[in-house]
């Protein structure tokens, strides 16, 4: 009889050793990976022309804004944006860029007319995408990713009920 009352006591403590654990202590460790590159893939119009837009962070254009081209760290042209966001390079062949500007950079792979993928777009854009939030949900999916959280969740889940059974079987008047 003094163990089926301990159980769910027992179950219990598991469940919150598991909790005050620090999930880093089971962490996978951290490698450095290199970051990817997104390449787009734009469409040249006449005579080799590249047109594109630049935003602010708020999705605002970007007007008088200095905008290179370069492929590798050989800098081809600079230009600056018009009240629109609007920007563009003449004389290019196809092949791999990049565009640079106070708001960000982007890889665009640009394609002659005929040879474009379907997908292609018709202008380049350029978005400064760097994130401001930290933390968010990805603490918690970190939390919920330790093994011994999980174990104390179900542990207590199972426990709880258990308890709250047994508490009163020992009266002869509960069903």
């Amino acid at each position: 009889m003094k163990l089926r009352t301990s159980f769910p006591f027992f179950l219990a403590f598991v469940a919150a050793f598991g909790l005050v654990i620090p999930f880093q202590a089971f962490a996978a460790p951290q490698t450095a990976e290199k970051p990817t590159v997104r390449i787009d893939d734009v469409k040249l119009h006449k005579n080799g022309s590249l047109y594109g837009v630049v935003f602010t962070s708020d999705l605002r254009a970007a007007p008088n804004r200095l905008v290179t081209i370069q492929q590798g760290k050989n800098v081809l042209a600079k230009t600056k944006t018009d009240k629109n966001g609007g920007f563009g390079f003449a004389g290019l062949n196809s092949g791999v860029y990049q565009l640079v500007s106070p708001e960000g950079q982007q890889t665009v792979r640009v394609w002659s007319g005929k040879a474009a993928p379907p997908a292609a777009a018709p202008q380049a854009v350029l978005v400064n995408d760097t994130v401001r939030a930290q933390g968010g949900m990805n603490g918690l999916k970190v939390l919920l990713s330790n093994p011994f959280v999980i174990a104390g969740i179900i542990a207590t889940a199972v426990a709880v009920p258990v308890a709250i059974h047994n508490s009163g079987s020992d009266d002869p008047a509960s069903p």
